[in-house]
């Protein structure tokens, strides 16, 4: 009899801890997690102690996307008039701390041919009383379907950052009949975490 008890008894054990360790591992990893609120209310999740808000998101028009069709190249006084652009907004909500983001392009679709030095973009922040949030580089060294523009901003509770993306081809002073007419296209992303000061 005393063993059927145990028998009993251990199986319960069993049960209840099969039931009880997989509830408390879900609610410790819920802990190290937050959730970035984007636009279209896909939530991305990012590491970070979970605070009550973590209210960050990018707003921006296309879906994100950032084109440039019938690519010629300009010279450098062209290229304010002339290029492509692409314009978003970083906004933060009543948040306990400071997010550190960066921005990034993703889903990038880029000719072959563009790849090089001449194809350019600058990242331009229009709300911003310093230049610190600026950035400027080529498409030259692009690998895969994912580029960083900007990294290290920071960005205080109710606030935003509103930027512009420029993107051209340079005038090379030499052929460049290969890279004209060329099509360009890539999402803007961003991805933040709280930082304690």
């Amino acid at each position: 009899m005393e063993d059927k008890e145990k028998r009993s008894i251990y199986y319960r054990l069993l049960i209840i801890g099969a039931i009880i360790i997989p509830v408390i591992i879900g609610f410790s990893y819920a802990y190290f997690l937050a959730v970035v609120k984007i636009k279209d209310d896909k939530p991305t999740v990012v590491q970070g102690t979970a605070v009550s808000e973590f209210l960050f998101e990018i707003q921006t028009e296309n879906d994100g996307y950032i084109n440039a069709s019938n690519i010629i190249p300009l010279t450098n006084d062209q290229i304010d008039e002339y290029a492509s652009v692409g314009t978003f907004k970083v906004v933060s909500g009543n948040n306990p701390y400071n997010i550190n983001y960066k921005l990034l392009l993703t889903d990038i679709s880029l000719p072959t041919e563009l790849k090089n030095e001449y194809f350019k973009w600058k990242l331009v922040c229009t709300s911003c009383t310093d230049t610190t949030k600026n950035a400027e580089g080529t498409f030259a060294s692009v690998n895969s379907t994912e580029m960083e523009l900007k990294s290290d901003v920071l960005i205080a509770p109710n606030s935003n950052d509103e930027y512009e993306l420029k993107i051209w081809l340079q005038e090379s002073g030499s052929d460049q009949i290969d890279t004209m007419n060329k099509a360009f296209k890539a999402k803007v992303k961003a991805e933040g975490e709280f930082i304690q000061s």
